[in-house]
């Protein structure tokens, strides 16, 4: 997979730059990677969205995002608003593609809380995107994220998708090196691209002296 990244609010010559290394944009201005599922799909662990999903889902984003202020430009004060707002354009506006309700998969949690949930779009004829994927704190290490992933890509697939993209911003370039392609920004100029060094790549660490006493 390569580095999915927004060109929305595009500055000056972002495109052109983009388009150089060999990035392509869409209508949506995001860049496409591939993904296709292999093997046979994994057996469903969520749902489809439902519209009443829509305050359970303002309230496990949240929760998700608790405490993540450094990370969190949709919702830069974690208020209640700012994530009807942030999810109301997901789902009424193009600006992250067109809402899949189909696509979108949402994991039943207690006492009527979300455990999980994804927001999927479509942002080309044949391109599905995940635009928010969020765990509940409670629920984490339990494989739901990648589970509702999953998922999202066989209803893609379904639904006429020949790939899926993620956009994932980090700060951390451990995270940053699970891809294999990495797209740095600075304020809104394009700085680097390049190959991720991934562990498997890294030439190997020479063993530890044994010390003598």
């Amino acid at each position: 997979t390569s580095c999915v990244c927004s060109v929305r609010g595009t500055p000056p010559r972002m495109v052109e730059a983009l388009e150089s290394v060999g990035l392509r944009a869409t209508t949506y201005a995001y860049q496409i990677a591939r993904l296709m599922p292999a093997g046979d799909p994994a057996s469903p662990i969520g749902r489809p969205w439902q519209a009443a999903d829509t305050s359970a889902m303002e309230q496990l984003l949240a929760r998700a995002y608790d405490g993540t202020d450094f990370v969190r430009p949709f919702a830069p004060h974690g208020s209640p608003e700012e994530w009807r707002d942030y999810l109301r354009g997901l789902l009424q506006t193009d600006g992250c593609g067109v809402f899949q309700p189909g696509a979108s998969v949402i994991v039943d949690g207690a006492n009527g809380r979300l455990a999980a949930g994804l927001v999927a779009s479509f942002i080309d004829r044949d391109v599905a995107h995940v635009s928010q994927v969020a765990v509940d704190p409670g629920e984490q290490g339990r494989g739901l994220g990648i589970g509702v992933v999953r998922q999202a890509m066989t209803a893609a697939l379904n639904h006429g998708a020949r790939g899926l993209t993620l956009l994932v911003v980090t700060h951390d370039p451990e995270l940053g090196r699970r891809a294999q392609r990495l797209v740095r920004l600075e304020d809104g100029a394009l700085v680097a691209d390049e190959k991720a060094l991934r562990p498997s790549d890294a030439p190997p660490t020479p063993p530890t002296p044994l010390e003598c006493a």
